[in-house]
């Protein structure tokens, strides 16, 4: 018995993991995304991630015992990204819209004897940022690996491409612009529930030190029907908390979105789920541009 299409195929790198996410600048004389270019960096990090982590690096006990599950690391591959499939869109309707940036990158591949561990190098093509011809635009890095191996790969980049890498902190007007656009393309949440959470902002909220509010998908959906132009779902949500609540949400910092295709937090971790289509696309692509805006790349 066949198994499904689906089951059969490699799921896409980027969806349905929690990353931790880094900005970073143009890469000096970043290799072409080809097997025969990316190999030599597969190899060199290899012996760069072995020397810094096997040897004489004081590792805290909680990773040190993750990393001893993980096991021996056997293997780094680096390898172009796939492309990103356009889930749960007609043929039809991608030739009428207007043509979309696609995201291209470097998958980064450690294998261990019981465990695997992911990068990702991204960015968009064709990209917006203008940089010099020997420089390449991959301002966002994804990452899912305990820190004892983030830190030597961070090292590598900086030192072998000549790059500044720094955290990504999302802010909270990017998560409400994220959580808006995603429920409009997606035309009112795709039935599925958004979870927010809500930290006092500058001035603070008398009694209030953090609340999560989950909406129910079906309430997404209406409360998006009821958006006239010029308005925002997250407005009009707004209203309502502080009708029944007292709640302002204009005094109080989002830092924590979960919707039905993303979920984003302040601290800079993000995860992006299969099938979202094109609102999760664009919630992508707006994270890439923050990237890039931070980084200078």
């Amino acid at each position: 018995m066949s198994q499904p299409r689906r089951r059969r195929e490699e799921q896409h790198p980027l969806f349905n993991t929690t990353y931790t996410l880094h900005t970073l600048g143009p890469l000096f004389s970043f290799p072409a995304l080809t097997p025969a270019a990316l190999a030599p960096h597969s190899k060199r990090l290899l012996q760069h991630l072995r020397g810094d982590v096997v040897r004489g690096v004081t590792i805290p006990t909680s990773e040190q015992a993750q990393l001893s599950r993980a096991g021996k690391l056997l293997q780094c591959t680096w390898s172009a990204l796939p492309r990103i499939p356009a889930a749960g869109e007609e043929e039809e309707q991608q030739e009428e819209e207007e043509a979309e940036a696609e995201v291209t990158g470097v998958r980064i591949e450690l294998v261990h004897e019981n465990a695997s561990y992911t990068a990702l190098l991204l960015g968009l093509t064709p990209s917006e940022q203008k940089v010099k011809k020997e420089f390449t635009s991959l301002p966002l890095l994804l990452t899912r690996m305990p820190s004892p191996l983030r830190e030597p790969l961070l090292k590598y980049l900086a030192t072998t491409f000549d790059v500044l890498l720094r955290p990504l902190p999302l802010p909270d007007l990017l998560l409400r612009e994220c959580l808006d656009a995603y429920i409009a393309k997606s035309a009112g949440g795709g039935a599925k529930d958004v979870v927010l959470t809500f930290v006092p902002g500058g001035e603070g909220v008398e009694g209030l030190k953090r609340v999560t509010i989950t909406v129910d998908g079906e309430d997404v959906a209406r409360l998006h029907a009821r958006v006239a132009e010029g308005e925002s779902w997250l407005g009009l949500l707004g209203e309502q908390l502080e009708s029944v609540s007292g709640l302002r949400l204009t005094e109080v910092d989002l830092v924590k979105v979960a919707a039905g295709g993303f979920v984003l937090a302040t601290e800079g971790r993000g995860k992006f789920f299969e099938g979202g289509a094109k609102a999760t696309r664009w919630v992508l692509g707006r994270v890439l541009k923050e990237a890039a805006g931070r980084g200078g790349g």
